[in-house]
């Protein structure tokens, strides 16, 4: 169980900061395919251990913010996300939950489907029928106010036919494939001239949906210190956002006007001069959908714009009513995702990592490989057996895919390019950090290092111990934690909390990092008067503040995810409390079997880290 509560807080920590990547700095470094399957992963989990569910998980976060520059405003109807669906069977559970909670009403229902467009969300504001501003989806509830950026752009209709309310128009803002290659092109040779003059900025955009979120929303749009160089780029700028293409869907509050189905709504944009993705379909049942997913499938790379699935959506707006919306997503609405592609590389070395629990991670180094847009070069083997069933050797050719489990996952051996001279892999079986000899619990598949000294465990632990999940101390990054461990700075959880109180050890932790560090150009990173120190002294102390559930949370103990971290925190009111409680106090409360109960007292009583 302890593998499926790492799992899970890895995941955690991953899909914040790709959220955080996505939204707020503009960037992604991963392909949508592999957030999509780890946060279909996540959810997976989660519903299967619901103990194990941490209170900052994205399934639990409902209008988390993610802004620029620009102020908020609110919309006048909360704009939703899409639930996904990674394969038909999904879709087929989709119709079931509709149909059951119609409870046999006998309504009739159709669907509308399109391209899932993989742009940039907007709401279009109208009052009195003339344009008055236009918005990001933002978190939701409030979204970045881009007026100005987009108030010229020809997509974008300056008045529309209702003239007695304030409504928005939803869509998707995008940049054609071929606007985007020109542009990218541009950039380059903008590029060539920041070298040539020393100039740090790199502003090579990544994709169309980047792009179009970073011109939107001014993102780099004054980081060239060049003055002919920021003219050049701001002209240019201006001339993309003009050929944006806006692609209308909805409007809100559409159950307060006179449409009674998607196919009206669709209807009205194009009356009023709104483009709407051309080749959406009216279909009455899951077979004719799956006939469409396969066609749109194949013509996907054809289209002039990015896709990355298919929306569908119930017609009727007097079923979508009734369906009504979860916390996170409507019920009447689902994205389609295409299935991910398969790519061949080398796999290059195998070795093996050890975390905070000592379990043993076997991981594959591999020829990098781009795979659905982002660069592959590593994968988890998950453990030996995995290593053994897949017969995986060093020297292989191995298929990758980017599917709903492990992601990049390594598919099968392409055993035709196998070379005759190959080894069979064996079992590592000394920890390679500490020396120990790696044993396995009970039945358990995956091996642990028992060494609680091991650097890697403890490393491991402090950075879990810091994360935003947990005590969320700023500054402690695993980086700095690294050169901590290895200048034997701090060993321990309560070496953090005598950093904040010792002047020598803050001096210390400073020499090292200026140790370990260099500048792009080689030069010693200047510490004299940095605000480092003073800042991590400052979020250290605050993490005290922290109430008990992320203390527990943070300690990263066998068995204890939140459901039982509150538990705990409930029954005893601080942390002195709980290591003087035995074995039967735990058990006593019901809920906390003796497995759980045995893994806590063993932690704070032996353990301590």
């Amino acid at each position: 169980m302890n593998n499926i509560k790492e799992r899970i807080e890895k995941l955690v920590n991953e899909i914040n900061k790709y959220n955080h990547e996505y939204y707020s700095l503009n960037q992604s470094s991963i392909s949508d395919q592999q957030f999509d399957a780890k946060l279909e992963e996540l959810k997976v989990l989660e519903k299967k251990y619901p103990e194990f569910i941490l209170p900052n998980s994205p399934t639990q976060q409902v209008g988390k913010g993610y802004f620029g520059t620009h102020r908020k405003i609110k919309h006048l109807e909360r704009m939703f996300s899409l639930d996904n669906a990674f394969s038909f069977a999904d879709l087929l559970e989709f119709e079931k939950r509709i149909i059951r909670k119609l409870d046999n009403q006998n309504e009739q229902f159709s669907y509308v489907c399109e391209y899932k467009i993989d742009g940039l969300s907007l709401s279009i504001h109208y009052e009195n029928g003339k344009l008055v501003k236009i918005l990001t989806r933002g978190d939701g509830e409030y979204g970045e106010d881009v007026t100005e950026n987009l108030i010229s752009n020809p997509t974008i209709p300056q008045t529309i036919s209702i003239k007695d309310k304030h409504v928005e128009i939803r869509g998707e803002i995008i940049l054609s494939k071929e606007n985007f290659a020109n542009y990218k092109n541009q950039i380059v040779e903008l590029n060539k001239e920041l070298l040539a003059n020393n100039l740090k900025e790199r502003l090579i955009p990544a994709n169309p949906r980047n792009t179009t979120s970073g011109l939107v929303r001014d993102i780099n749009k004054n980081k060239i210190s060049n003055n002919l160089n920021q003219n050049r780029f701001n002209e240019l700028r201006k001339i993309m956002i003009n050929k944006l293409i806006f692609f209308g869907y909805n409007i809100e509050p559409k159950y307060d006007l006179s449409f009674n189905s998607q196919l009206d709504i669709l209807q009205f944009l194009k009356i009023n001069h709104f483009n709407v993705e051309p080749s959406y379909q009216h279909l009455h049942t899951m077979t004719d959908i799956k006939k469409f997913l396969t066609e749109k499938n194949q013509e996907i790379t054809e289209m002039l714009f990015e896709a990355d699935g298919i929306v569908i959506k119930i017609n009727e707006f007097k079923i979508q009513n009734f369906l009504g919306n979860t916390d996170k997503f409507p019920r009447w609405a689902i994205a389609y995702k295409f299935p991910a592609q398969e790519v061949e590389t080398e796999l290059k070395q195998i070795y093996v990592t050890i975390g905070r629990t000592g379990k043993v991670t076997y991981n594959a180094k591999l020829d990098s490989v781009i795979l659905e847009g982002s660069r592959v070069t590593f994968s988890t083997l998950h453990n030996y057996d995995y290593v053994e069933k897949l017969d995986i050797r060093e020297g292989d050719f191995v298929f990758l895919k980017k599917a709903g489990g492990i992601i990049p996952k390594v598919l099968r051996v392409n055993f035709n390019k196998r070379q005759k001279n190959s080894k069979k892999f064996s079992e590592i079986t000394i920890c390679p950090i500490c020396g120990s000899e790696l044993i396995r619990y009970d039945d358990d598949v995956d091996q642990y290092c028992p060494n609680l000294n091991c650097s890697a465990r403890i490393k491991a632990s402090l950075i879990h111990f810091c994360s935003r999940n947990a005590m969320d101390i700023q500054g402690m990054g695993e980086k700095i934690i690294e050169y901590a461990i290895q200048d034997k700075i701090i060993e321990t959880i309560e070496d953090i909390y005598k950093l904040a109180k010792n002047k020598e050890m803050q001096l210390a932790l400073l020499k090292a990092i200026k140790k370990f560090s260099k500048n792009i150009d080689g030069t010693e990173v200047d510490l004299e008067n940095s605000l480092l120190i003073k800042n991590l002294v400052n979020s250290i102390e605050n993490s005290k503040k922290n109430d008990l559930v992320l203390v527990l949370t943070g300690l990263g103990i066998r068995h204890v995810g939140q459901k039982i971290a509150k538990i705990l925190a409930k029954e005893y009111k601080n942390i002195d409390d709980l290591i003087n409680a035995t074995i039967d106090d735990m058990n006593s409360l019901n809920i906390v079997g003796e497995k759980i109960a045995y893994s806590v007292f063993y932690f704070l009583k032996i353990q301590r880290i």
